[in-house]
């Protein structure tokens, strides 16, 4: 999984991920992308654990091929990335 600091939401998964999980449809939803150009995506919803409590999450369908993670479950986190030792914590 990547993560997405310029994606508010909570998770960008692909199409393909989203049919394999059995993910329930949700509802369209409008977003503005990097250059500007505004568009109409799918979106599911889906619960996961997270830091240890159950919490409902808006998945958002695209054609990529890696699910990314937006910012809005790391609202009120500390991410720390250390690219020289190839750790990454979330507190």
């Amino acid at each position: 999984m990547w993560i997405d600091t310029a994606f508010n939401g909570h998770f960008v998964f692909p199409q393909q991920l989203i049919e394999q999980l059995g993910l329930t449809q949700f509802a369209a939803t409008d977003a503005v992308l990097a250059d500007g150009s505004c568009v109409t995506l799918e979106s599911y919803v889906c619960y996961v654990d997270w830091l240890g409590s159950i919490v409902p999450a808006q998945v958002i369908a695209n054609d990529g091929k890696f699910p990314l993670l937006g910012t809005e479950l790391l609202s009120n986190r500390n991410l720390h990335i250390d690219y020289a030792n190839r750790q990454l914590t979330l507190n």
